[in-house]
C-alpha cells in the first residue's frame, strides 16, 4: 500500500466528510459528491453530535441532498468501524425505506476499501438479518420503522431519518403518532440517556411536526439548510472554518441549480415547496409578512450604542407542555432606526415570569417596559409597580391579533425597523412571521405589534422627544 493511501485512510478514520466520499462512490457506481460546502457543514454537525456525550442534533434540509446516505448509512458505518461494539438504531417512516438503508449499509461495510480501512470490524456469523447487522464484538445496527417494536434493544446512538411521509402531514392523528413514538419508543432505548446521542434528519412538513417539537427543546442543536437561502447563514466547518451562505444561494448548484428548483416549485406548488425544500411549513393561504421585505441585518448594535431601549412583553403562565410562551422583545433606537436587540421566549410559571421581567429590565437598563393588559398582565404590572418599578406601562390590546399586526406592517417592513439574522432566535421568529396568522403560537408577533403600536402613539413619541440623559423635553431651555 502506498504512503498516500495510508495517509488517506488515517484521515478517513478521523474525518466523516472524507469517509463519505468513498461511501457515495460505493453506492453510486464510482461517482463522487459534487463538493458543495453544505455537505461539509452537514457532516461536521453529524460528527460533532455523534461523538459528544449526550449529543442532540436536528438537521432540517430538503430531499435529494444526501441526508439519508450521510446520517443513516455513512455515519453508523464510520462510527462502528471506529468502535465495532457500538449499538446504533436507525428509525424511518416505513419498512421499505428502512430495508433500503440497511442494504446500503451492508454494501458499504462489506466493501474491500471499508475492510481495509477498519480491519477490526467483523460481521458475526449468521448475524445478518433483514433489518439488523451484528458484529463479532457485540455491536449492531438495527433499523426500525414507525410503530415498530423497539423493546429489548439498547442503543448508544439513535438516528431518526424522516419519521413521517409527506402525504401524512395533514393528519393530526398521524403527527401525534410520530411524536408519541419518538417520546415513548425511541428515547427510552438509549443505554445511557446522559451519554447516548440522538440525531434527527428531517424535512419540514407541517408547523406541528416532529422537527417543531425538537426545535422547542433547548438541548437540540439545529442545523437548518433550506434549498434556497433566505437570509445570510454562518455555518461551522472543520478546523474552525466558517461557511458564509448568502441570501439567494442554493445548496448544491451542480446537482440542483436554481432553475431546477424553480421548476420543482412550479410542479408541487408554493406551499409544498416552502415546507419540504425551504423548511418553512407555511399554510397554503400564506402569511401577512413577507420576509424578503424586512430590513434584515447581521447583528444588532451593543447596548451602549443605542440611545433608547424599550421592552415589550406578551405574557402567559405555563401550566402544560402546550401552553403559550411568554415573550420579551428588546428594542434599541439609534439614528432613526429601531433595532431588535434581543428576544426571549420561554414557558414560565408566574414567579419565574415576574423574576424574568425584573432581570431583563435590569440587565438591559430599559427606559420603558410594556406589558399587555390581558391574562395575568394586570396582576404582574401591579406587583412590579408595588415593588418600586415605575417605568412599566400596561397596554390594552385593541382589535384582533391580525388587525394589530396589519396596522403595523408598513412600519415593520420599513427601513426604520432592523431585525438581525445572525442570532439564535432568528429562525423561530422567521417561522412565526411567515406562518402568521395560521400558526399555533403567535406570542412573538404580539410582542412586536405591541411595541410598534406604542412607539408610534402619543406616549411613545413623547418619550422620544425627551433627552435620553436628563429626561427633559427636547428643545426646552434649562433655567
Amino acid at each position: 500500500m502506498s504512503d498516500r493511501r495510508r495517509m488517506l485512510q488515517a484521515a478517513q478514520r478521523q474525518n466523516l466528510q472524507l469517509f463519505i466520499q468513498d461511501v457515495f462512490a460505493t453506492l453510486n457506481n464510482g461517482d463522487r459528491p459534487s463538493g458543495a460546502p453544505y455537505l461539509e457543514a452537514l457532516t461536521f454537525a453529524l460528527e460533532t453530535a455523534a461523538l459528544m456525550p449526550g449529543g442532540r442534533l436536528l438537521v432540517t434540509m430538503p430531499p435529494r441532498h444526501l441526508k439519508s446516505i450521510s446520517a443513516s448509512v455513512a455515519l453508523p458505518a464510520w462510527l462502528m468501524g471506529r468502535n465495532p461494539a457500538l449499538k446504533v438504531m436507525v428509525a424511518s417512516y416505513g419498512e421499505d425505506l428502512a430495508r433500503e438503508h440497511a442494504i446500503s449499509f451492508h454494501r458499504v461495510v462489506t466493501s474491500a476499501w471499508y475492510r481495509g480501512l477498519f480491519p477490526d470490524f467483523h460481521i458475526q456469523p449468521r448475524g445478518e438479518r433483514r433489518l439488523e447487522l451484528r458484529t463479532t464484538t457485540g455491536g449492531v445496527r438495527k433499523a426500525v420503522s414507525l410503530g415498530g417494536a423497539t423493546t429489548g434493544f439498547g442503543a448508544d446512538l439513535i438516528v431518526i431519518d424522516d419519521l413521517m411521509k409527506a402525504q401524512d402531514a395533514g393528519s393530526e392523528a398521524r403527527r401525534d403518532s410520530v411524536t408519541t413514538y419518538y417520546r415513548e419508543a425511541l428515547l427510552s432505548r438509549l443505554n445511557a440517556p446522559t451519554e447516548g446521542s440522538v440525531i434527527a434528519v428531517q424535512q419540514r412538513l407541517h408547523e406541528d411536526d416532529l422537527p417543531a417539537l425538537l426545535m422547542a427543546n433547548e438541548n437540540y442543536e439545529h442545523l437548518n439548510l433550506p434549498a434556497i437561502a433566505e437570509a445570510r447563514q454562518r455555518l461551522p466547518l472543520y478546523y474552525g472554518r466558517i461557511w458564509t451562505r448568502e441570501p439567494g444561494s442554493v445548496l448544491d448548484p451542480v446537482r440542483l441549480p436554481l432553475s431546477h428548483l424553480e421548476a420543482i416549485r412550479g410542479e408541487m406548488g408554493s406551499a409544498g415547496f416552502s415546507a419540504q425544500y425551504q423548511q418553512n411549513p407555511v399554510p397554503p393561504d400564506g402569511a401577512l409578512v413577507r420576509i424578503e421585505r424586512l430590513n434584515l441585518i447581521d447583528t444588532p448594535p451593543d447596548r451602549g450604542e443605542v440611545h433608547r431601549l424599550i421592552q415589550s412583553w406578551d405574557t402567559a403562565i405555563k401550566d402544560s407542555p402546550s401552553a403559550d410562551f411568554s415573550v420579551c422583545t428588546t428594542w434599541g433606537w439609534r439614528e432613526g432606526v429601531w433595532y431588535l436587540m434581543d428576544l426571549r421566549r420561554e414557558r414560565l410559571e408566574y414567579p419565574d415570569l415576574k423574576a424574568m421581567v425584573r432581570h431583563q429590565l435590569t440587565f438591559w437598563r430599559a427606559d420603558k417596559v410594556l406589558i399587555e393588559d390581558s391574562g395575568n398582565g394586570p396582576a404582574l404590572w401591579s406587583q412590579l409597580r408595588t415593588d418600586g418599578m415605575r417605568n412599566i406601562g400596561l397596554l390594552k390590546p385593541r382589535g384582533s391579533k391580525v388587525e394589530r399586526l396589519t396596522g403595523q406592517l408598513d412600519m415593520l417592513q420599513s427601513p426604520q425597523v432592523a431585525i438581525p439574522t445572525q442570532v439564535p432566535w432568528w429562525e423561530d421568529l422567521a417561522r412565526e412571521l411567515r406562518a402568521f396568522p395560521n400558526v399555533r403560537y403567535d406570542d412573538q408577533v404580539d410582542s412586536i405589534s405591541q411595541f410598534l403600536a406604542w412607539i408610534q402613539g402619543p406616549r411613545g413619541r413623547g418619550l422620544m422627544n425627551r433627552d435620553p440623559v436628563t429626561g427633559r423635553p427636547i428643545g426646552r431651555r434649562r433655567l
